[in-house]
């Protein structure tokens, strides 16, 4: 192990002269877990699952062709395959939507985005669209909202029980914008490849659960 809280990166000289290997050492500690798989045309991948001082779970992981940066240039390798890969810069909490390769996510359900989920709250209904137009140029988030009817109609709502709750007076903008940043930070909507279609599935999946949740909690505030 690192010996440290953290994972860290090792080397060693290979048996030609030049060739360094390096690799992902993992985290010290009882909650310290790590895997090693093969990537097809690229070699051994570590990962790196840890929680810090017994609170947050953090995932690690390394692949020299992905994730190595070069001293020289200061860059990362880069393809069109696996920009997909969100593990490069550094550890990231855990939820149930990172993805760990360009194959999919840690959830796989088995239903379509938007659908599976438990029935809408009370007086809630799904609208025809998004609460935006999509029209024009979009950011990734909403160009993937936009390809998903359900997803849409989660958004729509989402707007339209936004819009009562500032209608009645209710204080809800900085709460909006708080969910706005959780959403972006566990779904990552900028650094998903939208032509990859298993990428895109897989950011339309994390906005569905993130805009259920908001959709209920709305729905929740207006009750009381």
């Amino acid at each position: 192990t690192s010996g440290q809280p953290f994972p860290s990166i090792t080397s060693r000289p290979g048996s030609v002269e030049g060739i360094v290997y390096r690799r992902l050492v993992p985290a010290s500690g009882p909650d310290s877990f790590v895997a090693e798989g093969i990537e097809a045309g690229l070699g051994p991948v570590q990962c790196n699952v840890f929680r810090i001082e017994g609170q947050a779970w953090f995932v690690k992981t390394f692949n020299e062709e992905i994730h190595y940066v070069d001293p020289a240039t200061g860059q990362r390798p880069q393809g069109t395959v696996y920009q997909g890969i969100l593990d490069a810069a550094g550890a990231h909490p855990i939820n149930d939507f990172i993805r760990l390769g360009n194959h999919g996510s840690w959830l796989r359900p088995g239903h379509a985005v938007g659908e599976g989920y438990e029935p809408l709250p009370p007086g809630v209904v799904l609208t025809d669209g998004p609460s935006f137009d999509c029209t024009g140029d979009l950011d990734p988030a909403a160009d993937v909202i936009c390809r998903y009817p359900a997803l849409s109609g989660f958004d729509g709502a989402m707007g339209k029980l936004y819009a009562q709750a500032r209608d009645r007076g209710l204080d809800v903008q900085a709460a909006q914008r708080d969910w706005l940043k959780e959403r972006n930070l566990a779904c990552r909507p900028s650094q998903i490849d939208l032509d990859n279609p298993l990428a895109a599935a897989s950011l339309g999946h994390c906005l569905a659960h993130f805009t259920r949740m908001q959709v209920n909690r709305l729905a929740a505030l207006l009750r009381d």
